[in-house]
């Protein structure tokens, strides 16, 4: 059998995402509280007690802990799926392992991670009495991994790695939306097709590169929810221009080299109108950007593209799609707490993302000059890192990777 892998160092599985509420709260794990004078005190106490605090990369430091996996691994000392992953067991870096062969495909998550004690919540703090410490690191079958997966194939690209994986604690980029899924639905659709080659492959990854997220996963539940009462006038008419946005595919990208994206006034209304939708539709997600002069939030709202090239791996995305979500009534997971600009009123939810449409328009100069919306587009440009003397031109924006390659298994090793 020949198996064909493309290998784009994406790092991390399918998004899922819980439902999980976003008050600020000084409740600990075991339900006792708190002021947030005793918790800062406490905190002070500890703080003031440490000589130094020293934080390291531990795929810098530790990086000769995993030597034996590499030399083993290239040596071709395993030559099946489950021996790869005990292979890279003891690797104590964060990170995605894939194996394939002509007969395979799998992929084990390596790292340690803290075996917590019963009680504790990853998103709540817990008494320093001892009774809550960590007890050891998790065992290699309680990592995420899988090996060939019913649905035919392995995405990653920077996501959460299993369901119900938690993040580190102090970052927060896993929700129900995520650059994963420009992936995953591209590759579906070939293996649905069943016709899986590696030009195909490569064509999936070069539309993916190109896709902005939140045209994808946020705006078509946008725009059912405007469109569940009727529209008229300028609305009507840049419904029907992101309608044709998102049915190409939502794209960001530039063919004929004009220096203007082919639906430039498609991407110029979707920058404008997103960061007005977090400020309408998510008050109690703001909130917490600015306590006592501190931006309390665990990730950006928006990680746009930009000179890196690298864009929407953490964001509002999973937020805002999902408390549309729950103003059209189709959310399977809805928010415990969180709701569509604070209410559960969905007319409601549905009248602000409306006065925050008007808003993102009247802004870009209103529908009549629609044809004049621009984007400029060389904030969105990869910039290179001269070495030598000379300079590299940038290039259009791609949501790269790292490196790329494709690799097609005709026999077993």
């Amino acid at each position: 059998m020949t198996k064909v892998i493309l290998a784009a160092f994406f790092l991390a599985f399918t998004s899922n995402a819980i439902s999980q509420d976003l008050s600020v709260t000084n409740t600990f794990a075991d339900g006792q509280t708190a002021s947030a004078a005793e918790v800062n005190q406490n905190f002070n106490d500890v703080v003031n007690g440490v000589n130094a605090i020293v934080r390291k990369d531990d795929d810098l430091f530790n990086t000769a802990t995993g030597t034996n996996a590499f030399i083993s691994n290239t040596a071709g000392s395993s030559n099946t799926a489950s021996g790869a992953s005990a292979l890279f067991t003891n690797t104590t870096g964060s990170f995605n392992w894939f194996y394939i062969d002509d007969r395979d495909i799998a992929f084990f998550h390596s790292g340690d991670y803290p075996q917590r004690a019963d009680g504790i919540h990853p998103e709540l703090p817990s008494w320093g009495n001892g009774q809550y410490d960590w007890n050891g690191f998790l065992p290699q079958q309680a990592h995420p991994q899988e090996s060939n997966p019913e649905r035919g194939y392995l995405a990653s690209w920077n996501n959460r790695p299993a369901r119900d994986w938690w993040a580190a604690d102090a970052h927060a980029p896993y929700g129900s939306a995520h650059r994963n899924d420009i992936l995953d639905v591209r590759l579906q659709q070939l293996v649905e097709e069943g016709s899986v080659t590696r030009a195909r492959m490569v064509e999936a990854m070069g539309d993916a590169a190109t896709v902005d997220l939140r045209g994808q996963e946020i705006l078509p539940h946008a725009l059912a929810l405007l469109e569940s009462a009727p529209v008229t006038g300028d609305q009507d008419s840049a419904i029907r221009l992101m309608q044709d946005w998102v049915t190409n595919g939502a794209m960001r990208r530039d063919r004929d080299g004009s220096g203007n994206y082919d639906e430039e006034a498609a991407v110029a209304l979707m920058d404008a109108w997103y960061p007005l939708m977090i400020d309408i539709l998510l008050p109690q997600v703001t909130a917490v950007e600015d306590v006592d002069g501190q931006n309390l939030s665990l990730m950006g709202r928006d990680n746009k593209p930009g000179a890196g090239g690298s864009a929407y791996n953490n964001g509002y995305y999973g937020y805002v799609g999902r408390v549309l979500e729950q103003a059209l009534g189709t959310s399977a997971n809805p928010y415990r707490a969180l709701r569509c600009a604070d209410t559960d009123d969905s007319n409601a939810c549905r009248d602000a993302l409306a006065d925050s449409l008007n808003q993102a328009i009247e802004q870009l100069g209103g529908i009549a000059s629609m044809d004049s919306w621009n984007v400029d587009e060389s904030q969105d440009q990869i910039q290179h890192r001269a070495i030598g003397l000379s300079g590299v031109a940038p290039i259009h924006w791609q949501n790269r990777p790292t490196f790329q390659q494709v690799v097609e298994f005709t026999g077993h090793r």
